[in-house]
Parts: structure tokens; C-alpha cells; sequence
């Protein structure tokens, strides 16, 4: 027997939802910790051009590099790697998230409670953060809510008989979706041609006349990012199957139910008669 279109799209969709949801996830929450992964999930990455330094003949130097993500920085030093989440209003608490990243300097016999941070790794994050929150605008959240307003819809949408009502979710479903679409499809954008022209000009950013700040792409990000792009659209494709099946399948309840209601009716009309017939 051969199989509908309609019947391979309605179980196809569910399995379709699941690795978007996870992608979305995993952009969203790039450099919030240091969680296995998520540190290497971020915009783009700034590091000194300073040049690496060797200590006691031992210990290498390098540069410190901050990653961005859109909503976490990290810090990345010969001490490890610092992730912090950054509030909404990031531009204006600099010196707080600079003192969180690197809160294991301190000066040896010190009492001061704020760390000792080198200059230019405090001028690395106002520069992270002013791109984070002024030149990368997040259209990846609203791309996400938007998906599973419409994937609720949906599912609302294949449980409905009354057509008025199925016409208003079903219009709202295909606006909720494509919607999502092309936000995502603006955020994948953004980020792809923002951060190649930060990393193709390099050391853009002058500290002093001797070091600059370099400037490399997440991609990562960029990659998961087109891939939700990719399922979002294979997606709304199977959409109008899915709900062209369960309308018909609502239907043909619908008229089982009615047929059933008719005949016992029917039944109840003519069975005194047949018995008086008798």
C-alpha cells in the first residue's frame, strides 16, 4: 500500500521540532558557563596584539581573549576559562563584569577586594560588550518564541473541527513560523557579514600606538545558526500536509459521529413501530 505524503509529513514534523529547539538552546546560552561546549559558541572572539611573553623560561604568556555570546562573555588567560552571563544593560556595568571575569587577580598581600585587571584586558571587554549590545542585535530570541508560538498553534490547530476557528490558527500558525523564518534568516545574516568584516579589518580597534585588538568569527554560532534556518524551512514545507490530514481526518470524525447520532435516532423512531407491526 502506498504511503500518503500527508501521513509521512504529520510524523516527520515532531522529529523536526526537537533538534530546532536544542539548536536554539545552544545559540542562545553560547559563553553563559563554562559548560562542556559552550564556551566555543560565541559571535566573535577579541584578543590582544600584544605579543607573547615567556616568564622564568617556564610559563608562556599569551593574550587574554574575550568571546562573546548573546548573552554571556568569557575570558580566556593562562588561569582558564571565566564565562559570565551579561545583563540587558551591559554597557553600563563594564567595570562589574570586568572585575567578575578576572576576580582571581589579585595583588599578593593585598586587601583590596577588586582585582587587579591589566588595562588593556579591561579595554578588551568595553570593546566586547559595546559590540555585544550596540552592533549584534539578538533577533535570535524573537526567532525562537515566534517558532514555538507557531509549533503550539499547530498543535491546537490539528485538534480543532470548527472551521471558523481552524482559519484564524491556521493563519496565525503560518505567520508565527514564517515569521521565525526570517528572523532567523536576519540574525544568521547579521552575524555572518558583522563578524567577517571585523575579522577581514583586523586590528580596527586601537589600545595604543603599539597593540591593537584582533577580531575572529564564531562559526560555530554561524553554522547551528543555518541549520536552524534549514529545519525552520523544511518544516513550514510539511505544514500545509499536516494540517490538510488532520482537517481531513477531523472531517471524517466528524461525519462518523453525525452518522452515528442519525441512525440511532433513527433506530429509536422505528423500533416501537416494527414491534406493534408485530
Amino acid at each position: 500500500m502506498a504511503v500518503q505524503p500527508a501521513s509521512i509529513a504529520r510524523g516527520a514534523h515532531f522529529f523536526l521540532i526537537i533538534p530546532t529547539v536544542i539548536l536554539f538552546a545552544l545559540c542562545l546560552t553560547g559563553c553563559i558557563s563554562t559548560s562542556p561546549g559552550l564556551p566555543n559558541i560565541y559571535i566573535v572572539s577579541l584578543r590582544s596584539n600584544a605579543p607573547i611573553t615567556i616568564s622564568n623560561n617556564i610559563t608562556i604568556n599569551l593574550p587574554t581573549q574575550i568571546r562573546i555570546g548573546y548573552y554571556g562573555i568569557c575570558a580566556i588567560d593562562n588561569d582558564g576559562t571565566r564565562c559570565h552571563s551579561v545583563p540587558v544593560e551591559a554597557i553600563h556595568h563594564v567595570n562589574d563584569i570586568t572585575d567578575k571575569l578576572f576576580k582571581n587577580k589579585h595583588e599578593p598581600l593585598s586587601n583590596s577586594s577588586s582585582p587587579v585587571v591589566n588595562p588593556n584586558d579591561r579595554t578588551l571587554v568595553k570593546t566586547a560588550v559595546t559590540l555585544q549590545s550596540q552592533v549584534f542585535f539578538s533577533a535570535l530570541p524573537f526567532a525562537g518564541v515566534s517558532f514555538l508560538l507557531g509549533v503550539l498553534l499547530l498543535l491546537v490547530l490539528q485538534r480543532l473541527t470548527s472551521s471558523s476557528s481552524a482559519t484564524f490558527f491556521r493563519r496565525s500558525t503560518y505567520t508565527f513560523l514564517f515569521g521565525s523564518v526570517a528572523l532567523t534568516l536576519c540574525a544568521a545574516v547579521a552575524t555572518a557579514q558583522g563578524s567577517a568584516a571585523l575579522e577581514h579589518f583586523g586590528t580596527i580597534f586601537e589600545m595604543d600606538e603599539e597593540d591593537g585588538i584582533i577580531v575572529k568569527r564564531g562559526l560555530a554560532l554561524q553554522i547551528m545558526q543555518w541549520f536552524i534556518l534549514g529545519l525552520q524551512m523544511l518544516f513550514g514545507i510539511l505544514v500545509p500536509f499536516v494540517i490538510s490530514s488532520s482537517q481531513r481526518d477531523n472531517a471524517v470524525a466528524k461525519a462518523e459521529l453525525e452518522r452515528g447520532d442519525i441512525g440511532s435516532i433513527h433506530s429509536t423512531f422505528r423500533g416501537p413501530r416494527v414491534r406493534e407491526l408485530d
